[in-house]
């Protein structure tokens, strides 16, 4: 919204209220826009704030505006008239239809529920009333710890799509593990709110979203208000829902009564003023509506027993001799909202946003509630972890670190640094398996709170995942030293053991073994490869293309015999050494001799190659593996099967890699003793789980993978890796377990040249070379293995 036309609405809507008001007053009054709207861009500018906001004083809006985005993709910005969800405010509209078919004479809140369900398990033993209040003892349907059946299989916080009441209903109609006795307690349960709306449903006759649009939507004249439902209808200017760290988290279910209500700030005021009248019922039944209820025992119905508020149909309560205030707050994915309600002064605040959970708009109403008092305030501090973010996706994490601690550096910057900041945004790139991420972040809390055992925990339990145990070790015995009660690091340390067992024996060392693996994201299309063998001289060469044949570059052994390469197509391959494995022999057909010589010189794609490969005669047995992938982000390795056939593992569904190693993907009895899933295997995959967009696809990702799972022992060594970019012909080569270094070839340029066979430690400094050859001697003179 233009900045001028905004401030001119909010002067009109200022005018509109001290038109009544005397002179010495309107300064005042003034003062408390200008305090409410820097309150707002305060929490804005901060990440803190993304959403709409109406402030009421006795019954006149003082101030309505919106900051931010609709949708983060299209950068479609917020106004007053965005569409959210307010996910549990919705309760007290389900409430309100239940109270406008008491008053039809419908039903009565003392109706067992078995009265409408006879069907319902225990029906007979709560009522409409116990429903209202969260003292039915249902058991809460969202909790995931409890009900996973409702959520997405590996990913607990995320419910399943679709979800609707008629879902809820069956799945605890027969149910009969209820919480407790109803009227003994309160227990705050979406799964009531879903029943209650079936109630409405069956009384009424018409579905719950109709009645409630019928009876309140249209008479309040709320025109921008919807129940979400099974039709899902197209909403005018709706908001998409975000988390805290503007990742995509919008509302995907459909259970109308605990939480599917669509509306605006606007609309929700209507609601707000309509609940001093009797438009919808009268204030009798209203009144009990806010008067806090009652348990078996005679005391006041609270959702936590240390809370200061009551709870009556749909409403958080706050009555005494100084207070009358209702509210309600709610949060579903990246919704969050409050209306607050002061009905001794008729002062109304709205907050709805559509990013993260509804944590930081509490400070922005208890702020606003005290400027509206004439009282004093403080801004409170907004977590620096939302900030940090932030700069790293716009500016990658080196520079982000670097903007991080300027800003730490800053007397009065409004973030939070406490402890949990750095540790949550640690765990959200962990979760989402970006292992540099969260072990950079990580680090730099070990620094800021040296003396917090938890953080160490944290930073080791990153390592160990990343498979770097060396220092998983180190900083889970440093959280022991700081908490000696530390059972996960304990238990950790035996873990760890566990699996430097599997690393340090020499099966996992064999020569020839190597790692490799093709990636496929979107246009980006990788191949990484480490060269895994004793310590002799390396060459790459070129076959230069003919009118029949494709050129190529190659890297193998002095007499020419390739490990690996890369032909003018992009068709790229490498072998993986392994067992010697029975392979079944086919006399009718030729020879295969050398085919990856005839496949590379032939053949553009991995189909076409898989199309020589079966045209040929494998002979009696196969001690190697190959691993293919194309220019079109195909790839397969060809191995023998345990039926003594040739085997062409592809990549499975949903997954963007194909990754080898030391053991047959086909025949996992193929492999070197105790090397199955060997620890570069697992460490590898690992990383490679962590590339889900193109955006993460690139050389630096593929060479961070080759380098946590390089080998060096006197047994073998890393000798060489490279990286082929198959869609530009480039090849990224690094010699030995180094990566400091690079040697870029372009294919195309290198057929041309069609130089004479070259050693690859020609390509690399001195420095480097000589850093190899003390690492080398190092190894024989201890006899390292």
């Amino acid at each position: 919204m233009n900045l001028f036309i905004k401030n001119l609405i909010l002067v009109a809507l200022v005018a509109s209220f001290l038109s009544a008001c005397n002179n010495k007053d309107i300064e005042k009054e003034n003062n408390k826009v200008e305090k409410i709207e820097a309150l707002i861009k305060y929490h804005h500018e901060r990440d803190g704030f993304n959403g709409a906001v109406l402030v009421a004083q006795n019954g006149q809006v003082i101030y309505k505006n919106a900051l931010g985005y609709e949708n983060f993709e299209d950068q479609k910005k917020l106004s007053t008239n965005s569409v959210f969800n307010i996910g549990s405010v919705t309760k007290q509209f389900t409430a309100m239809a239940i109270m406008i078919l008491k008053e039809q004479g419908k039903l009565s809140y003392d109706d067992s529920f078995s009265r409408f369900y006879p069907e319902f398990h225990n029906a007979q033993n709560f009522t409409l009333r116990h429903l209202l209040s969260h003292t039915a003892g249902v058991p809460n349907y969202t909790i995931s710890s409890r009900f996973p059946e409702f959520r997405v299989p590996g990913r607990p916080g995320d419910f399943l799509d679709d979800i609707t009441d008629q879902d809820i209903f069956d799945f605890f109609k027969d149910s009969d593990s209820f919480d407790f006795e109803a009227g003994e307690r309160c227990s705050y349960s979406n799964t009531g709110y879903v029943l209650l709306s079936l109630v409405v449903e069956n009384v009424s006759g018409i579905p719950f979203h109709q009645f409630l649009e019928k009876n309140i939507f249209t008479p309040l004249e709320m025109n921008n208000t919807l129940v979400w439902n099974n039709t899902k209808p197209e909403i005018p200017n709706k908001t998409t829902g975000y988390n805290e760290y503007g990742d995509k988290d919008d509302y995907n279910i459909l259970t109308g009564g605990p939480g599917g209500i669509y509306t605006t700030v606007e609309d929700l005021f209507k609601w707000d003023q309509a609940l001093y009248s009797e438009k919808l019922v009268t204030k009798e039944t209203l009144n009990e509506a806010l008067t806090p209820g009652k348990l078996k025992d005679g005391s006041i119905i609270k959702l936590r027993p240390e809370s200061t508020s009551s709870y009556g149909f749909g409403w958080l309560i706050q009555k005494d001799s100084v207070n009358n205030i209702v509210s309600h707050d709610g949060g579903f994915n990246g919704f969050s909202a409050i209306l607050y309600r002061d009905l001794k002064n008729k002062n109304t605040i709205i907050l709805l946003s559509n990013k993260g959970t509804n944590g930081p708009l509490y400070p922005i109403q208890e702020n606003i509630i005290k400027i509206l008092n004439c009282e004093e305030y403080i801004n409170s501090l907004m977590p620096i972890r939302v900030k940090f973010k932030s700069m790293i996706d716009s500016m990658g994490i080196m520079e982000a670190i670097k903007q991080f601690n300027k800003i730490r550096s800053l007397p009065n910057s409004g973030y939070s640094f406490d402890v949990n900041q750095l540790n949550a945004l640690g765990y959200y790139y962990l979760n989402n398996q970006d292992i540099e991420k969260s072990l950079a972040i990580f680090k730099i809390n070990t620094e800021l709170f040296p003396n917090d055992a938890n953080v160490f925990d944290s930073y080791a339990e990153s390592l160990m995942i990343s498979g770097d145990y060396q220092d998983a070790i180190l900083f889970y015995k440093k959280s022991l030293e700081l908490n000696p009660n530390n059972e996960n690091a304990k238990n950790m340390l035996t873990k760890i053991e566990h699996e430097k067992s599997k690393i340090v024996d020499d099966s996992n060392l064999v020569p020839g073994s190597c790692t490799i693996f093709s990636v496929a994201v979107g246009n980006k299309i990788l191949f990484g490869n480490n060269e895994d063998y004793k310590d002799i001289p390396l060459y790459y060469w070129v076959r230069p293309s003919t009118n029949q044949t494709y050129g190529g570059v190659y890297f193998g052994f002095e007499n020419l015999s390739a490990q690996g390469g890369i032909n003018e197509k992009g068709l790229v391959f490498d072998y993986n050494g392994l067992p010697s494995q029975n392979l079944n022999s086919h006399p009718d057909l030729p020879s295969r001799g050398a085919i990856m010589t005839r496949i590379q010189q032939s053949c553009a794609t991995v189909e076409e190659a898989i199309t020589v490969a079966k045209s040929y005669n494998w002979g009696g047995t196969l001690t190697y593996q190959i691993h293919l992938a194309d220019a079109t982000g195909d790839a397969v390795v060809i191995s023998a099967g345990p039926d003594g056939e040739l085997a062409f593992t592809r990549k499975a569904d949903g997954i963007n890699y194909l990754l080898s190693t030391n053991f047959n993907l086909a025949n996992t009895d193929n492999s070197f003793e105790d090397s199955y899933p060997c620890w570069r295997y697992i460490r590898a995959d690992q990383k490679l789980k962590e590339i889900k967009n193109e955006s993460d696809l690139d050389v630096n990702h593929i060479r961070y993978i080759l380098d946590a799972a390089h080998i060096e022992s006197g047994l073998g060594n890393t000798l060489y890796s490279y990286i082929c970019d198959l869609v530009n012909g480039k090849i990224y080569l690094y010699y030995w377990h180094q990566f400091e270094e690079v040697a870029i070839l372009d294919v195309a340029e290198e057929i041309k040249k069609n130089s004479d066979p070259t050693l690859i430690k020609t390509l690399f400094s001195k420095e480097l070379i000589d850093k190899t050859r003390k690492e080398l001697e190092q190894y024989q003179n201890e006899g390292i293995k």
